[in-house]
């Protein structure tokens, strides 16, 4: 069992760090679009910043995939195989499903596939920072 929990560690450690990598990604491509319309320069993050923002995506896909380790009596954070070859958190109680819906799957990919779906939303629809449908030939022609 506790390799069953460990793949699932894992799989939850680089599915949510990516998730959360994708939404810091369109947080810089969304500041250099609202600045390239400003006709500013803009000014990309220094290392250290975008080691920060890393660590802190890693950190919080780290804190999740820990939480399958856990294996106290009524956490709400049980393992179990998933259609015969992965092992995924299962809900088994109506306070898991709580759990999961409410807490693990905000954090895991709410937070940062709503970040992305608002940039995606001020990008090409209410500030309109993407030129028109043939503008972008013109400019290069």
């Amino acid at each position: 069992m506790i390799m069953c929990r460990a793949q699932s560690a894992y799989m939850i450690f680089g599915t949510c760090a990516n998730c959360w990598l994708n939404a810091v990604i369109s947080y810089e491509i969304h500041n250099l679009l609202k600045a390239t319309r400003a006709l500013k320069k803009y000014q990309p993050p220094k290392i250290e910043m975008v080691v920060k923002r890393s660590m802190v995506a890693y950190a919080v896909a780290l804190f999740l995939g820990m939480m399958t380790l856990i294996q106290a009596r009524g956490f709400p954070m049980q393992v179990a195989p998933q259609w015969g070859f992965v092992c995924l958190p299962v809900q088994q109680t109506w306070q898991d499903i709580v759990f999961f819906y409410l807490f693990f799957i905000p954090l895991y990919v709410g937070i940062p596939f709503g970040y992305v779906f608002y940039v995606f939303y001020d990008v090409i629809f209410r500030s309109k920072l993407l030129p028109q449908k043939g503008k972008v030939w013109s400019l290069l022609t």
